[in-house]
């Protein structure tokens, strides 16, 4: 009989066939959104892509953590620079009232600082905001040097960086000095593990399914969260490359993000991962494991309770069979296991009831009548391989 697993693989198989090869378009991503939306959904498969979205966030976890440590170093470098420089402003306000040749010479200090407040406090957009901020530092720092103010900014000063400025080496973030490396770490890991192909597929799922709803969300939250501007830009971009494509308006060598090559190697690796999930997951679906703490049993690809109440007769049975898998147990072997000792009047039906209680909870979750002889394993519940 086909199991779930079986089924699951025909499945995503005859789905993925079905646009894996396609030339047009506007068919392979639509066939592409609907393999997206299977196997997000499907009961066998949705683990494993639980799995890749955890995986990804872990791997990301350490450079979103620096990218956040980075910001604040810089906020907090934009502040003091901003000290310095106010007051080498207000110690030079007589000269510069005084004198126009000095005046110029303070001129580019005063526009620097400006920038740096307009990129602090959101007025400029930028595709890369911690960039923007350090070059903006960076500006102010060598302007302040350039004007005789060397000292000033020696907090700031750093002449074991990897790489030397003639300008100045100064160092405003030193977690953002190590962030690159870190990036250039998650990207090539991006390119081999099949998290970093799956990230690229629900985009196209909600783009080909629901891209006004998409467009709502996101737009909401621009209004609430205004340096997400920049991403609001992108996505525009994305998003009316779809629709071209929907439309059929897109030529091939206009397209930009939504590349068929691309994602058909995305698909591919995907597809890839989940078929041997699935594969593995039914070859490990006959092995035979009990789980005493949960009272589990882990039997073919199913996980079935054995009883909800802890030191139960089915719980304690389990427990002693599974002390060894390979022996048939005669019932008072079992009841001494259980504690009972030989004087003692309890009657060895008592295991026979435990394990036609346990067959009868296995039957139910498994449809298989009799609960032995599983893989190469031979733990016997059943009457006739109980020894009385």
């Amino acid at each position: 009989m086909e199991n779930r697993n079986e089924r699951a693989l025909k499945i995503i198989e005859q789905q993925y066939a079905s646009f894996i090869n396609l030339t047009d378009k506007w068919d392979f991503f639509r066939g592409l959104a609907q393999y997206t939306k299977t196997v997000q959904e499907m009961t066998q498969t949705r683990p494993f892509i639980e799995t890749l979205e955890r995986q990804r966030a872990l791997t990301h976890k350490v450079y979103e953590q620096m990218n956040s440590q980075a910001f604040q170093e810089l906020t907090k470098s934009a502040q003091r620079m901003t000290e310095i420089a106010q007051k080498v402003m207000k110690d030079c306000a007589p000269a510069i009232k005084s004198a126009q040749l000095i005046a110029e010479k303070y001129q580019p200090i005063m526009r620097a600082m400006q920038e740096l407040q307009d990129q602090m406090n959101g007025r400029i957009l930028s595709s890369s905001p911690l960039y923007a901020l350090d070059s903006d530092l960076f500006d102010v720092a060598r302007r302040l040097k350039a004007s005789g103010h060397e000292e000033e900014i020696k907090e700031f000063e750093n002449n074991k960086k990897r790489n030397h400025n003639p300008q100045g080496n100064f160092t405003f973030s030193p977690v953002y000095e190590k962030l690159s490396d870190e990036e250039t770490k998650v990207q090539r890991k991006e390119q081999v593990e099949p998290w970093g192909a799956w990230h690229q597929l629900p985009l196209v799922k909600k783009l080909v399914f629901e891209p006004e709803e998409m467009t709502a969300e996101l737009k909401s939250e621009v209004a609430e969260d205004p340096t997400m501007k920049f991403a609001w830009l992108n996505y525009i971009g994305v998003a009316g490359e779809m629709e071209k494509i929907r439309k059929g308006d897109m030529a091939d060598d206009t397209v930009v993000f939504f590349r068929v090559k691309d994602f058909k190697s995305y698909a591919q690796r995907v597809h890839t991962y989940i078929t041997a999930e699935l594969l593995k997951a039914d070859t490990e679906g006959s092995k035979l494991e009990f789980d005493d703490t949960k009272r589990v049993l882990y039997f073919m690809n199913e996980s079935i309770l054995i009883s909800k109440k802890e030191e139960s007769d089915p719980h304690k049975l389990m427990r002693t069979l599974f002390k060894d898998e390979h022996k048939v147990w005669a019932s008072d072997e079992v009841l001494e296991d259980w504690g009972y000792s030989f004087d003692e009047s309890i009657s060895t039906n008592k295991v026979y009831q435990a394990g036609k209680a346990i067959n009868r909870i296995v039957a139910q979750d498994t449809k298989i009548k009799d609960f032995l002889e599983v893989s190469t394993k031979s733990i016997s519940i059943n009457k006739k391989y109980l020894k009385t």
